[in-house]
């Protein structure tokens, strides 16, 4: 009698269990989202370009975070678990910097920055978006890591820089303040702060964060229009 063969069993990549209380914060950051995309509806002529600046960051980071809702839901399986990974990684290292470019607009025309930067946005922006896609496919955990960390930091600090030195705005400055408070709690599914998993407090901060930037940049714009 011949020995039969016995072959290991293909390897498959296991499904999450559900984290509603992960999909209902993502809930609240995408209503956030969405909240901050009504404010945009209209700008003056010259600063459009800032305006669709900070739709197009907005809507990266709405994108993640409503494949965010369906992921830890349970619906999709891995396929949604790497969509949603994947424009996160986006939104992080192209969103948010879009966020922060788009405060240029308040600067006054005849700011250094603001004529060394304008004439380059377009390149700047697909610049940012091709860098995002690169590191998310090819970087290292380290790279990927400062990447975003260091992108994060130039984002919230230059909205931080315009809200407190070049004009004023409380909404400006707290909502930096918060995301990068957010930022230095985490974002791991599993570990707690005072009982609440970080990836929520993240997802919590972000959503008062990104309303309070858009409320900023808003009424700055108005304020440039009248």
């Amino acid at each position: 009698m011949g020995k039969k063969q016995l072959r290991p069993p293909k390897a498959k990549r296991l499904l999450e269990e559900p984290l509603l209380s992960v999909s209902l914060s993502d809930a609240v950051l995408t209503a956030a989202i969405a909240a901050s995309l009504c404010m945009f509806n209209t700008a003056p002529p010259h600063l459009e370009g800032y305006s669709k600046t900070i739709l197009a960051g907005l809507t990266m980071i709405g994108l993640a975070s409503t494949l965010g809702i369906f992921r830890f839901a349970g619906f999709g399986g891995n396929i949604v678990r790497f969509l949603h990974e994947t424009m996160s990684s986006l939104a992080g290292r192209a969103g948010v910097p879009f966020l922060g470019i788009s405060f240029l607009a308040v600067l006054p025309p005849s700011s250094p920055l603001a004529e060394l930067l304008a004439p380059y946005l377009f390149s700047i922006l697909v610049s940012l978006v091709a860098g995002a896609i690169l590191v998310t496919i090819y970087g290292s955990p380290l790279v990927s890591e400062v990447h975003l960390t260091v992108l994060g930091i130039l984002s919230m600090g230059f909205i931080a820089y315009v809200c407190g030195v070049v004009t004023w705005s409380t909404s400006g400055i707290w909502g930096a303040v918060i995301f990068l408070g957010v930022g230095l709690i985490g974002a791991h599914k599993h570990k707690r702060v005072l009982g609440i998993r970080q990836v929520n407090l993240l997802h919590y901060g972000l959503a008062a964060s990104m309303l309070l930037i858009s409320t900023a940049l808003r009424e700055l714009l108005l304020k440039n229009k009248a």
